[in-house]
């Protein structure tokens, strides 16, 4: 059995997105965030919400597969791109501390991340 990589998740969400009918709109991978050291972060998926007039939009990290370096590179890159309305989708079999899943907006999953996860996440204004 081979191991899932991220992009297994990503595709996964993306194909169960399909079969929704949300009031959201998910693009993938279609924002570039500036961050420290002349670097940028593309979030997996950007979720818009089409009830908004304003276009509040969220964005979207999923962390399903890693090596230690992996993971210590996406937290520093996640804390340093600054942003309240980013959710980290993280596999409940990594290992991340409590204090560190609180501090970046870690939205747990086992398995399979589940759309309706990540929306009532949204809308409860990404509190963890």
């Amino acid at each position: 059995m081979r191991l899932r990589s991220g992009a297994d998740f990503a595709a996964d969400f993306e194909k169960a997105c399909r079969n929704q009918d949300l009031t959201w709109r998910i693009a993938r991978a279609d924002a570039v965030i500036p961050v420290e050291r002349n670097e940028v972060m593309i979030p997996d998926f950007t979720l818009r919400d089409t009830n908004d007039p304003l276009g509040r939009k969220v964005y979207l990290e999923i962390v399903g597969f890693w090596t230690p370096e992996y993971l210590s590179r996406k937290i520093a890159k996640v804390r340093e791109a600054k942003l309240d309305n980013l959710i980290l989708a993280v596999s409940k079999k990594l290992a991340l501390s409590d204090s560190v899943a609180d501090e970046l907006n870690v939205l747990w999953f086992k398995g399979r991340l589940l759309v309706q996860d990540v929306i009532e996440r949204t809308e409860s204004g990404l509190q963890g």
